[in-house]
């Protein structure tokens, strides 16, 4: 009879909520597929132990309700899971289940909420081996009625205990470029960065972390890379903005980002390079932790150059210039022709380091270009070329020295095509290009776009 339950729960389910047909009692349960396990970490850290010992479990209705649901902890399942586990873990310490915190699931009109069990961390030290298990079944329910088959019912808690030095992680790279470019045509570039964080294991309550600069860092990093950036002035230092993020109980990294920045009209007033060091603060359980790794740095570079390194095309200060309007265009030496028949097998055969013009016939405020290098349709790792040196003219005689783009400073998409982005549009006739290919053996020039307004 148990089965032919089974098979009927089965035959009117959807993801994992079960219907019995025809009938009118709301059912909850915790799962359709048999006792869910649901596992939770500890770590020995230098600042204490960390982690959650406890578990956040769904519990469903099969229609929606307003009520409660709990659970109840049934050690003589341990058993049972180490059996069918082929397992030896312990049941949790005896003071530990003594202290053992459940909070039932507080259904509004809904069919899914959270059951949360949890140890105090007051007790974390309680757990010495390596691995524990905790069975527990739901037990009551207000708005519903608790299912009758057992599996339905039942889930199991591991806690699982290890050490480790860096218990919360800082995403992403420890170390942002920001640079100011002063130019011909205006200053441009800003100051921000922003990362998110990570933390090794779940814990029962919300994670918050910000940052502290720390200019005792100034030093020491000058010393190691052989620099000599400057700490930020105090004007600009009283106006740094940095917002904190939260690692939500429960998860493991956040869902949004701590931000750093300088407003624009005081980052573009500086006139030198310098460093941001900043420590990561965090916060949690009314306690704040600090970690000697968890440091970044923002540096700051002035520049004359108006290359707008590693902008994406979104960047660009205008618009591509349509491939029909080339076709009155000329180019020395070459034929405007090979840049503009969408041909990433042929080239215009110009070689590295050898400049060449393009005349667009009319002055137009060129804001970037893109480059598509010979073969790049077949992936986008074909990019053909290292290096652009990009110089702008209105009559072909005075030029200007638009800048030098790397490799790494040329953004790219999935269409082989690298982009040279200016942070503003410069009154052009004459573009003036000097290239290196990345690779002789499949380098070269195979399309040209010019961007302006």
């Amino acid at each position: 009879m148990l089965a032919v339950a089974a098979l009927s729960f089965a035959s009117c389910s959807s993801d994992d909520s079960y219907d019995v047909c025809g009938s009118s009692v709301n059912l909850m349960y915790l799962n359709v597929r048999g006792p869910k396990t649901y596992e939770s970490k500890l770590f020995v850290t230098p600042n204490g132990i960390l982690g959650m010992a406890g578990a956040f479990i769904s519990v469903h209705a099969q229609h929606a309700t307003s009520g409660m649901a709990s659970v109840e902890v049934v050690d003589s399942l341990v058993a049972r899971y180490n059996r069918e586990n082929k397992t030896e873990y312990p049941a949790f310490p005896a003071e530990a289940l003594k202290a053992l915190q459940i909070t039932p699931a507080q259904f509004s009109n809904n069919q899914k909420d959270t059951i949360q069990v949890s140890v105090p961390e007051d007790k974390f030290a309680l757990f010495t081996e390596p691995t524990y298990v905790l069975p527990v079944r739901l037990s009551t329910a207000q708005g519903g009625t608790v299912t009758e088959i057992e599996n339905y019912k039942i889930a199991y808690i591991l806690v699982n205990v290890s050490s480790t030095d860096n218990f919360i992680s800082i995403d992403g790279n420890k170390t942002s470029n920001c640079e100011i470019a002063k130019t011909i045509i205006g200053t441009f570039g800003s100051v921000s960065a922003q990362y998110g964080t990570t933390i090794k294991a779940a814990v029962a309550t919300d994670w918050t972390s910000t940052f502290e600069v720390d200019n005792s860092l100034v030093a020491s990093y000058n010393e190691a890379h052989g620099t000599e950036y400057a700490a930020l002035p105090a004007d600009a230092l009283a106006a740094l903005e940095i917002t904190s993020n939260v690692i939500a109980k429960g998860q493991t990294s956040s869902t949004d980002n701590i931000k750093v920045s300088l407003p624009d009209n005081i980052a573009q007033a500086l006139d030198k390079s310098y460093i941001i060091p900043l420590r990561l603060k965090t916060t949690y359980d009314g306690k704040t932790y600090q970690e000697e790794d968890d440091v970044v740095y923002i540096l700051i570079d002035i520049s004359t150059s108006l290359v707008n390194k590693g902008a994406a095309r979104s960047a660009i200060p205008g618009q591509e210039i349509p491939v029909a309007n080339m076709a009155s265009w000329t180019i020395t030496p070459g034929s405007i022709g090979d840049f503009a028949d969408n041909d990433t097998e042929s080239g215009s055969g110009i070689d590295s380091n050898t400049p060449f013009v393009i005349d667009i016939q009319e002055v137009k405020n060129v804001g970037g270009i893109g480059l598509q290098g010979l073969y790049a349709n077949y992936g986008v790792s074909w990019f053909g070329i290292n290096s652009c040196k990009l110089e702008l003219s209105e009559d072909g005689t005075d030029w200007t020295d638009a800048g030098t783009a790397s490799f790494d400073d040329m953004s790219s998409d999935n269409n082989g095509y690298q982009y040279f982005v200016l942070y503003g549009a410069v009154p052009a006739r004459y573009v003036r290009l000097t290239l290196e290919s990345l690779n002789s053996w499949y380098g070269g020039l195979a399309e040209l776009r010019v961007f302006a307004q």
